[in-house]
């Protein structure tokens, strides 16, 4: 892997370990149930708004690929992000329950308190700072990566694109294709 992309990787994957260790760490205090889908809906909500901030540079290279695909609406967008994470973390927040049961008395909380918000908002704060450092450099290394295209492409072309001065320059071929019977198609 180049080394160029392995901090962005890097930081991609810390923003969303910041939330597992957070759903692992609300088990093992044995928080309130209730805290899996508040961290989904944060988890979620985090990486919308810095993708709102801060436009990846992979969702125009995703345009540009399939340009007739209509984007995907943003509450779409959430609402998969809320469901696919609150069945994660629940998974994770049962399993991280079931293991400390072993070693300890297990009595959920029944209410939300301080610690709770706590374990959304650090998680939500340090992700969103992680993903706006990863976007940030992202996008430099797109706009270096694009340069070096461009110069190659201009290395290989010295005089330009070849354009044709006027429409006596350029040709058209005609014709028909025959299939093997010597009907035309």
């Amino acid at each position: 892997m180049p080394a160029a992309l392995a901090l962005p990787l890097m930081l991609r994957a810390a923003a969303a370990i910041i939330f597992l260790v957070a759903v692992i760490a609300a088990g093992i205090m044995n928080r309130s149930v209730f805290i899996v889908p508040l961290l989904a809906v944060a988890a979620t909500l985090t990486q919308f708004l810095v993708s709102k901030i801060i436009p990846s540079p992979l969702t125009d290279l995703k345009a540009g690929l399939n340009p007739q695909a209509p984007p995907t609406p943003a509450l779409t967008k959430l609402t998969r992000g809320v469901i696919i994470a609150t069945f994660g973390y629940g998974i994770l927040f049962v399993f991280t329950v079931f293991i400390s049961a072993l070693f300890q008395e297990t009595e959920l909380a029944h209410n939300f308190t301080r610690t709770d918000l706590y374990l959304i908002a650090i998680p939500a704060i340090g992700a969103a700072i992680l993903s706006l450092i990863n976007a940030r450099i992202a996008n430099a290394q797109m706009a270096t990566m694009m340069s070096g295209v461009q110069a190659m492409y201009a290395q290989m072309n010295p005089d330009g694109p070849p354009n044709p001065a006027n429409d006596d320059d350029a040709f058209t071929i005609d014709g028909e294709i025959i299939d093997e019977d010597g009907k035309p198609l």
